[in-house]
């Protein structure tokens, strides 16, 4: 696994709790305004649907791959899948006129700006350069008499 002593330095760790508590955080909105929609506009709201349900077997099967796959590789494939399925979702349901700004007192809104597509790409950018920088560190602790 990734945490190993034997493995590749990373900034990041295999663990249920944080790789499961991102996965469902941050695909969870997909499930809220799939069940807000379908009212309005059932196939936006089967779309936001289908985007939790594949993000979140996606995010099962990197799990399921640990033992050969790094984290920070696992982190950025979901992402990247995010990125796709998110851009999806919000084009979707802006483009079927299901995001409306929301009311005033609302508990639930479908507003949904395309700028939330950046969301996952910047959170790839993050984590690539957190993970340059761990290596950079491990790389500076080896002493360079080891030739």
């Amino acid at each position: 696994m990734a945490n190993d002593k034997n493995s590749a330095p990373s900034a990041f760790v295999w663990n249920a709790g944080g790789w499961f508590g991102s996965q469902v955080g941050s695909t969870v909105w997909m499930l809220i305004l799939g069940f807000v929609l379908l009212s309005k506009d059932a196939l936006a709201a089967w779309v936001c649907f289908g985007g939790f349900l594949v993000l979140n077997a996606w995010g099962l099967y990197l799990w399921r791959s640990r033992e050969r796959l790094s984290v920070y590789a696992g982190l950025q494939r979901f992402l990247a899948a995010a990125t796709v399925v998110i851009a999806l979702v919000v084009v979707v349901v802006n483009e079927r006129g299901a995001s409306q700004p929301p009311a005033p007192g609302a508990l639930v809104s479908t507003y949904l700006p395309y700028w939330v597509i950046l969301a996952a790409p910047a959170l790839m950018l993050l984590f690539f350069l957190r993970e340059r920088e761990a290596n950079r560190k491990r790389t500076a602790e080896i002493p360079q008499s080891q030739s």
